[in-house]
């Protein structure tokens, strides 16, 4: 079976990528928005999965980044 089927049959499977990038989208809009606190919990799931998960260290550095603009 290839990747691509195994997301058709298991749809609680999403690419790690496109993960990091729906975060930082919900993640921009709500401190562009003024809701710094609600966009603090989105920052930390979105700084765990690419710490701990994908292991990039550009996207964490992005993260901490966020996270200073949000406090």
């Amino acid at each position: 079976m290839t990747p691509s089927c195994a997301c058709a049959v298991n749809t609680r499977r999403c690419n790690v990528t496109d993960l990091q990038s729906g975060l930082e989208v919900v993640a921009s809009i709500l401190v562009a928005a003024g809701m710094q606190l609600k966009a603090l919990p989105v920052i930390s799931l979105w700084e765990y999965v690419t710490l701990h998960v994908a292991r990039n260290l550009k996207a964490t550095v992005l993260c901490r980044c966020g996270q200073a603009r949000a406090h």
